[in-house]
C-alpha cells in the first residue's frame, strides 16, 4: 500500500512538471524610447541666465545709476553664468545640439573666468599694484573698450564703454525674449513671434552612405 501512494504521488508531480514544460512561454515585451525623449529643454536655463547677467553688466556699463563697479556683479558670472550656463550646456549635450552645447559652455566660462578676474580673492588686480595701464590692456582682451583707457584716451574709453553697454541691453533684451517664448510654449502651449530664417539659414543634412 505504502508503495502504490508512492508510485501516485510519484506520477502527479511527473505529470505537474510536464504541464508546466508544455506551457508556452510568456514573451517579454520591453519598448525603449530615446533619453532625450523624455527630458526637458535646458535652453532656457542657458538663455536666461544669460540674458540675467548681459543685463546687469550692461545696467553698469551704461552708468545707470551711477553704478561704475563691476564688483557687486561677481555672484552673477560666477554662479548664474558660470555654474548655470555650464549645467545648461552639459545637457545641451545629451540632447544632441553641439552647436548650443559649444555656444553656452564658451559664454559661461568667458563670464566665469571675467568674475574670477573681478573676485579680490585670486588677486589679479592686487598682481598689476599700481600699473593702471597694463592692467587695462590685459583686461582689454577680455573687453577691448579697456585698450581705449590703457592708451590714455579716458574720456573715448567711456563713450566705448557705455556703446558696449547699449550693444549688451539690447541682446539682453532679445534673450528675455527667447527665454519667455521657451517656457511659454511649454507651460502655456503658446508660441512669440520669432519669424521664420528658414529661407535664410537653411539645413543640410548628409545622406547615409554618401561618398565625402
Amino acid at each position: 500500500m505504502p508503495t502504490a501512494k508512492l508510485r501516485a504521488v510519484s506520477r502527479r508531480a511527473q505529470d505537474a512538471q510536464t504541464n508546466r514544460l508544455s506551457r508556452p512561454k510568456r514573451k517579454i515585451q520591453i519598448i525603449t524610447r530615446p533619453v532625450k525623449e523624455g527630458l526637458g529643454s535646458p535652453t532656457a536655463l542657458g538663455i536666461g541666465a544669460f540674458s540675467v547677467t548681459l543685463t546687469t553688466l550692461s545696467l553698469s556699463l551704461m552708468g545707470w545709476r551711477n553704478v561704475t563697479v563691476d564688483n557687486v556683479f561677481i555672484g552673477n558670472f560666477l554662479f548664474v553664468a558660470g555654474i548655470g550656463m555650464i549645467i545648461s550646456a552639459q545637457w545641451e549635450l545629451v540632447h544632441g545640439d553641439s552647436f548650443a552645447y559649444t555656444a553656452i559652455s564658451a559664454f559661461g566660462f568667458f563670464y566665469g573666468g571675467y568674475g574670477a578676474i573681478l573676485t579680490p580673492l585670486f588677486g589679479v588686480h592686487a598682481s598689476y599694484g599700481d600699473d593702471v595701464a597694463q592692467y587695462n590692456n590685459a583686461l582689454g582682451f577680455f573687453m577691448i573698450t579697456y585698450f581705449a583707457t590703457a592708451d590714455g584716451n579716458i574720456s573715448t574709453g567711456l563713450v566705448c564703454r557705455k556703446a558696449g553697454g547699449v550693444f549688451g541691453f539690447l541682446g539682453g533684451i532679445c534673450g528675455w525674449y527667447a527665454m519667455f517664448h521657451l517656457m511659454a510654449q511649454r507651460t502655456f502651449f503658446y508660441k512669440f513671434p520669432l519669424g521664420d530664417t528658414s529661407g535664410i539659414f537653411k539645413k543640410s543634412y548628409p545622406v547615409m552612405g554618401s561618398a565625402a
